[in-house]
């Protein structure tokens, strides 16, 4: 494979991955493999929980984890301070803040497009009755340009919204485009990086992004029920609060009944306890992230991802959907597979290998900085199989 990358230390990263000895491990659009650090760190936690027990202040010292995990967080994503992360269980319900806080009117529209995860789209459709439009641009070939987003813009419209990286298609957005007309015109840009945040670039200043959110448990490499958000810290205090627990006040042992101080920080939109054993599997996937390097991160998978679209283009039958050119592509890669092989989950473990097929004919891969050149060739080694098979 040629590479712009160092391969050694991939190499040396792909050991702290033990789900690789079994398989070849090509699912992290659906689950992230979790590392060796990670275990570690949450069978530390569960293990002093279980022994040890837990009071109010130790309990209450819980937050200065999640403290360090913002701070290494706005490292990642080059952030201004750790004061503009918010931690929450899903993405979801992180992006609703973005949604029930800009103040919509009737008649205000916002744009996303028409192959987005419907997670996202689900929310402003919800506001639809009190008279919010949602305006999609079409996607050609799992393509949606910033000028079909732009498009449909006007001076009603007050945000729009896109995944980085589609979960169907692999289609990356060109999100310095985007945040820069978004800033350019007075309009919200919200990102939902669940499928690219830990394997993608984001730079939330450089691309102009008021809100973020990701899922930490696909290429974040985490457990389930633990979502941050990034909200800059210009839009953070035109936020309307919409949502109230314990743990919004500033000073979260503040326990009057009559009074609080809303949080001037990102921490203002936490209701109360968070998962803390994911956020301490957190920690050691971001400090890993940052040992690596994001540039290095992408260049890897990119450099992969072109592998992996010449090895299985050799393929005969196997029909590539969306092969992006470097700037749009990513790990995420989807393609048509012959509907004779009749290829399941279930065939797929039984080789070896863990993926997603969407349907009975379309497979769903993500390659990772833990895979290399050896997952590709097992994938491909059992096509060839079921090919020469299924011509028998």
């Amino acid at each position: 494979m040629k590479g712009e990358s160092d391969m050694e230390q991939f190499k040396t990263a792909r050991d702290r991955f033990p789900v690789l000895q079994k398989y070849a491990y090509l699912d992290a659009p659906t689950t992230g493999a979790i590392s060796l650090d990670s275990y570690e760190a949450m069978a530390e936690y569960i293990q002093d929980r279980t022994l040890n027990g837990m009071d109010m202040d130790k309990y209450l010292r819980q937050w200065d984890e999640v403290d360090i995990l913002r701070a290494k967080l706005a490292k990642m994503f080059h952030a201004k301070g750790p004061h503009e992360f918010a931690v929450g269980l899903n993405s979801s319900s992180l992006m609703n803040i973005l949604a029930n806080g800009i103040g919509l009117k009737a008649g205000d529209n916002v744009i996303t497009y028409d192959t987005n995860y419907s997670g996202i789209s689900y929310m402003w459709l919800n506001k639809r009755e009190a008279g919010l439009e949602v305006r999609y641009a079409k996607n050609a070939g799992g393509v949606v340009t910033p000028k079909d987003l732009f498009d449909l813009a006007d001076e009603k419209t007050k945000c729009i919204v896109v995944a980085h990286v589609d979960n169907h298609t692999g289609y990356r957005h060109e999100l310095k485009e985007i945040g820069g007309f978004c800033r350019e015109h007075g309009i919200y840009f919200g990102v939902d990086t669940t499928q690219s945040a830990g394997a993608m670039l984001v730079d939330v200043q450089d691309m102009c992004i008021d809100f973020m959110t990701a899922a930490t448990y696909k290429w974040m490499l985490n457990l389930l029920g633990v979502a941050f958000a990034y909200i800059s810290e210009d839009l953070l205090p035109k936020l309307r609060q919409n949502a109230m627990g314990w743990a919004n006040p500033k000073g979260r042992d503040h326990d009057d009944p009559y009074s609080y101080v809303l949080s001037d920080r990102a921490d203002r939109f936490e209701d109360g306890g968070l998962a803390f054993v994911g956020i301490r599997s957190l920690q050691k996937v971001v400090d890993h992230y940052l040992e690596l390097g994001g540039e290095n991160i992408q260049n890897y998978i990119l450099d992969l991802s072109e592998y992996a679209y010449q090895m299985l283009e050799a393929i005969p039958g196997i029909q590539i959907l969306g092969r992006y050119p470097r700037e749009t592509r990513c790990g995420l890669i989807c393609m048509h597979l012959p509907s004779a092989w009749e290829m399941t989950n279930e065939k797929l473990e039984a080789a070896g290998i863990q993926a997603h097929m969407l349907s009975a004919d379309i497979l769903r891969i993500g390659i990772h900085y833990y895979n290399d050149c050896s997952d590709i060739d097992r994938l491909c080694k059992f096509f060839a199989q079921t090919a020469q098979q299924s011509s028998l």
